[in-house]
């Protein structure tokens, strides 16, 4: 009996394993660092900064707005801006530029 939970044991955790994603913890993009805000809807840009830390982030805006995320997958970030909504980030260019979905973009210095 014993045997036999070792053995289903083995088989779920090499399961687990493989649904793990490759963007998951130290595989992800390093995006960490100063960064330069565009906002062209209003005309506004400035200096922004992402801090990493394994798949998570903290994105800090060209007016010093806060927003904690995470990878969704290689190429793409989603924060939480607040009031129960989600921005998402494609990375494009190598990781140089994200483009976020509010029509607004980074590129990083």
């Amino acid at each position: 009996m014993r045997k036999l939970f070792t053995h289903w044991f083995l088989i779920i955790m090499v399961y687990i394993a493989m649904l793990t994603p490759v963007w998951a913890g130290n595989n992800c993009r390093d995006l960490a660092g100063t960064w330069y805000a565009y906002n062209p809807g209003i005309n506004r840009q400035g200096e922004a900064k992402i801090i990493q830390q394994n798949g998570t982030i903290s994105t800090f805006n060209e007016v010093g707005f806060r927003a904690d995320g995470i990878f969704i997958d290689p190429d793409t970030i989603q924060v939480d801006i607040g009031g129960g909504q989600m921005l998402l980030g494609d990375i494009v260019e190598k990781g140089k530029r994200i483009n976020w979905r509010n029509k607004t973009y980074w590129i990083k210095r």
